[in-house]
């Protein structure tokens, strides 16, 4: 399908996750052609709300020149996308038209739900100017004349692609997620060995099988993650933002809006357990008829370098629904 034969034209906004860059997205992204692409860089945030500012800003830039949105988000990339589109629903849901009016600074504090109100205080003052930026981020991505589409499908927020991802990196269970102390843990190795710290973690990526399999490739991601499109108080700021948030509320909000989500995830995601696609599919509930979850066999933390005809195949396949509307 040519480019002019779409009414409408689409973009899609690529989210990394911790410890990458958006070189990570670009083979990925060619699965794509008729699409334009767009990457976000998080080399200027150091807090997890920068994080999401960046991604709202990105989200104002396409909705400038009109074009449909989709938000692809890898591992905590889909976390903040997230939260992104909550925020945006939010925002865009109403009659308001400034930050002030629909209060969004008070909606990126609750979209998520992770840490105790002692850590929420102590946090206080950091938060604060934090939400200052995203507040600004929001306004001007949300002030422009030409953005008063309010509905998901109707609107220029036309789905979210969640790859990977969790509503909390740090659960109860080991078939959700992962205890408190690694994180800490990683705090801290971080501090004292940042290289060997994006080693590690680089390692993590692929499951047993693919790391036989895909040598070259395991290869080429230790060398990439040792130029992480985060600064190290960015790289600190993402890890403690993993040890915190709970995007429930954030995606109960996604669900009833009814914004079409399609969620990828490896069955044999050694970093990002399975179960934590099967607890979000337990908590949107069997009327979220919007949301499509897909159980990648055999498939690792970055099925879209691993198996990248298959990827092709299930993006393709969802872009293509839109261009029927």
């Amino acid at each position: 399908m040519s480019r002019s034969q779409l009414s409408v034209s689409d973009s899609y906004i690529w989210i990394h996750g911790w410890g990458a860059s958006e070189q990570l997205w670009h083979q990925a992204a060619h699965a794509l052609p008729d699409a334009d692409h767009h990457y976000v860089n998080f080399m200027d945030c150091g807090s997890s709300d920068e994080m999401v500012a960046a991604i709202v800003e990105r989200m104002g830039v396409v909705a400038a020149s009109s074009q449909r949105c989709h938000l692809v988000g890898w591992s905590m990339g889909g976390m903040l996308a997230i939260e992104a589109a909550a925020i945006w629903l939010h925002g865009a849901g109403g009659d308001a038209r400034s930050v002030g009016d629909v209060k969004l600074c008070g909606v990126a504090s609750n979209v998520r739900a992770g840490g105790g109100l002692e850590q929420r205080e102590a946090g206080s003052d950091r938060r604060s100017e934090d939400d200052v930026k995203l507040r600004e981020a929001v306004s001007n991505a949300m002030s422009r004349e030409d953005m008063r589409l309010r509905q998901p499908n109707e609107g220029l927020l036309a789905s979210l692609v969640l790859v990977g991802s969790t509503l909390r990196f740090v659960a109860p269970t080991s078939t959700e997620g992962w205890p408190p102390r690694v994180l800490q843990r990683m705090r801290q190795r971080l501090a004292a060995a940042p290289e060997q710290t994006l080693h590690e973690f680089a390692v993590r990526l692929l499951a047993p099988a693919e790391r036989q399999q895909h040598e070259p490739l395991e290869a080429k991601l230790i060398e990439r993650f040792q130029r992480p499109g985060f600064t190290p108080a960015g790289l600190d700021a993402g890890l403690a933002y993993l040890a915190s948030a709970n995007l429930a509320d954030a995606w109960a909000q996604l669900c009833a809006a009814q914004l079409p989500v399609l969620w990828l995830h490896g069955e044999q995601d050694p970093l990002v357990p399975i179960g934590a696609q099967a607890e979000a599919r337990r908590l949107a509930g069997p009327d979220a008829r919007s949301v499509e979850y897909r159980r990648l066999t055999g498939q690792g933390h970055v099925p879209f370098l691993t198996h990248p005809s298959e990827w092709a195949e299930e993006v393709s396949r969802w872009h293509e629904q839109f261009q029927l509307k």
